[in-house]
């Protein structure tokens, strides 16, 4: 989150930094306790971001003006600002983790842990998951992703900044040079999400410093003067209609923050006068104090909401909510006024960083040793365990065997140091299955690539959107003409009914004609160029988060939700498509419900553990079971 602005720039005093800062943690706060009031409150982060670049590029470009500015002063400051308050709430979050959490959501949260104190937690967060999944919302530390993309903001930027100062001439080019970044930074987040890396995206400093950067050019421009009052209203009522109109219809496909940092500039560019009809009705009291209270308010929120969502397991009591609000406000209020404000202005430094010190090496040993001891265990029962150890076990790709592939990211899989010659070919359910091949891949030194388009089908005549269908068609282009590719494994989810073609006609396909037929199309067309073609077929899935739900319902001694459906039911849904398929494919399709499903029952668990990470992919645990349906196309 954005600290405090600093006395030698009396931006304490500017009531709309505090009124800007209140609205973001207020809209943070609102999309976390009530989602469906405001869907887009998580964009309250964004404009912190803005904030952040707005105060830092005008604290270090004054302070460089007057040769001022050191190195050591700055990160100092930073230190006093964040940390007390940050490693109180880590404390309490600890404390409260150990008590509640079963073993392996303790290792997510140690590991967690680290990662915060490392600077790290939005690349964690990345690699672990998301934000926006039912499973990420039981994360207690996933807010400290923000704090991350500032922490390395707060290492990096200062350098650049004082470079661009010192040694660009006139002042248009060190705000062009400003612009540039963020124009490659934007650049770089609208492509990244074109590819399917919407994840990393929305983590990662390089694609989100283009709100800094904004931030610092309007630090950068020229104020206009304080008597121009009727200019400086306009631009701050075109900024708020900016914010407001962003809050309520994010953009796409361009970063669904344009608005809102665009307009978050326009109303830090100027202050308005102290007398400002605007400022007075806009920005009372109240508003100041939680402005004030932003950063502790972002920092307790979350995890008071999280451990309640974990207990409750389904949905939290109303009354149970609002006294948690309430408990938020309190806490967060305490928090700033006896630990922020006396760390950063009235304990001596010295004092200061000796219990910084100390407290970082307590949590440390604390999340080392949760480590050596895999969670503590033995608190709970073993499957209450293992099936929390599947949350979050569908296969993820290591960053280095991610290659660009037609309009997606592919992913290197088996002996990596050959060519690629097979393809699992279709979305995040063609992705699960890798842990099924891997093992066949290195034993056969064959090289595989995952080919995904998250959220499509592989289809290329209809599709989820005219866009997929426009990346379908890169893909199938770009696999029609690899010479490496032999062998094409195409999997996806069977449970997308809403389709459209390429006409545009919208397309309702309940009985799987269309997409049958779809199919069959894209198998015979890749047939064709000698590839050999096979197709996975559908699976029961639980369409709530099994792993998690049924772990925690072990744990705290509630119902357990159904651990299967009957096998009639997914008969009656998928069996003429099987039939029909089996017919035509002639042994090239692969039916992991048949590993899955028993005569009485189609599984999501057994008594080992959980067949799924989520509400539909398969946890490492599920792919285990279907491995050996996948063995006889290495054996052909």
């Amino acid at each position: 989150m954005t600290s405090q602005a600093t006395n030698q720039l009396d931006l304490h005093h500017r009531k709309e930094i505090d009124g800007l800062r209140a609205l973001a943690v207020s809209a943070v706060i609102a999309f976390h306790f009530f989602p469906g009031a405001l869907p887009s409150g998580y964009l309250g982060v964004d404009l912190f971001f803005v904030i952040s670049g707005y105060l830092i590029t005008l604290l270090i470009s004054r302070q460089a003006a007057k040769n001022e500015f050191r190195f050591s002063s700055f990160y100092l400051k930073r230190i006093k600002r964040i940390l007390p308050a940050m490693l109180a709430m880590l404390v309490a979050s600890s404390i409260a983790a150990i008590l509640i959490l079963l073993a392996p959501d303790l290792e997510r949260y140690a590991k967690s842990q680290i990662a915060t104190l490392s600077f790290i937690a939005n690349i964690y967060f990345w690699r672990t998951g998301g934000y926006f999944s039912t499973s990420d919302e039981l994360k207690p530390l996933l807010h400290m992703w923000s704090l991350g993309v500032e922490e390395q903001f707060y290492l990096l930027f200062p350098a650049i900044l004082i470079i661009v100062i010192r040694f660009v001439r006139p002042q248009s080019l060190k705000i062009l040079a400003l612009l540039l970044i963020a124009i490659s930074s934007y650049g770089a987040n609208i492509y990244l999400t074109h590819i399917g890396g919407s994840n990393p995206a929305f983590f990662l400093l390089p694609t989100r410093i283009w709100q800094f950067a904004i931030g610092g050019c309007f630090a950068l421009l020229p104020t206009i003067r304080p008597e121009n009052s009727m200019r400086l209203n306009f631009l701050f009522m075109a900024g708020l209609a900016l914010i407001v109109i962003n809050f309520t219809n994010p953009l796409s496909p361009i970063p669904s923050a344009t608005l809102l940092t665009l307009g978050t500039g326009l109303i830090l560019w100027n202050k308005l006068s102290s007398n400002s009809l605007l400022l007075r009705y806009l920005i009372t009291k109240p508003v100041r104090l939680v402005g004030l209270c932003s950063f502790s308010l972002y920092l307790w929120h979350w995890p008071i909401l999280v451990f309640l969502k974990y207990i409750y397991v389904d949905n939290v009591p109303l009354y149970i909510l609002m006294s948690a609000l309430l408990a938020t406000i309190f806490i967060s209020y305490l928090s700033w006024k006896y630990i922020e404000n006396p760390f950063r202005s009235s304990i001596p430094t010295r004092t200061t960083l000796l219990a910084i010190l100390s407290i970082y090496c307590i949590l440390v040993i604390y999340a080392s040793t949760l480590l050596a001891l895999k969670g503590l265990p033995s608190r709970d029962v073993d499957l209450a365990n293992s099936f929390a150890n599947a949350i979050d076990s569908n296969y993820r790709c290591p960053p280095g065997n991610y290659r660009l592939y037609g309009a997606s990211r592919s992913c290197l899989i088996g002996d990596i140091t050959e060519a690629p010659s097979l393809a699992l070919l279709g979305n995040s359910h063609a992705q699960m299955y890798a842990p099924a091949i891997i093992e066949s891949l290195n034993t056969h030194h064959q090289a595989g690539l995952i080919i995904p388009l998250n959220g499509c089908l592989p289809t290329i005549d209809l599709n989820i959107s005219a866009e997929c269908l426009k990346m379908a068609e890169i893909n199938f282009q770009a696999i029609e003409k690899d010479r490496n590719l032999k062998t094409i494994i195409i999997a996806m989810t069977w449970y997308s009914n809403d389709l459209v073609d390429k006409s545009g006609e919208l397309i309702s396909d309940p009985n799987f004609s269309y997409r049958e037929k779809s199919i069959m199309m894209l198998m015979d067309n890749l047939a064709r160029t000698g590839k050999n073609i096979y197709l996975v077929g559908p699976i029961a899935i639980p369409n709530f988060d099994f792993a998690s739900v049924a772990s925690r319902n072990i744990k705290f001694g509630n119902t357990s939700e159904n651990s299967s459906i009957t096998r009639a039911s997914f008969d009656s849904q998928f069996k003429p498509l099987i039939s029909s398929l089996s017919r035509q494919l002639d042994g090239r399709l692969i039916l992991p419900h048949k590993a899955l499903c028993d005569q009485e029952h189609c599984n999501f668990a057994d008594g080992q553990g959980s067949y799924f990470s989520d509400s539909n992919h398969l946890s490492v645990y599920g792919t285990q079971k279907v491995q050996k349906l996948f063995n006889p196309i290495f054996e052909r």
